[in-house]
């Protein structure tokens, strides 16, 4: 695995996801994690 890969985690809370026409998310909140390639297994 390269040292220069980032891996996210995307989380959307208490909101929906709507198609008109295109998705999107609507309400709640979303937060974008920066995880560790080696501990992403641990969840």
């Amino acid at each position: 695995m390269s040292v220069e890969e980032e891996y996210y985690i995307n989380l959307h809370v208490e909101g929906k996801f709507v198609r008109d026409p295109h998705v999107r998310y609507l309400g709640g909140e979303r937060a974008r994690l920066k995880e560790d390639p080696d501990t992403i297994s641990y969840f």
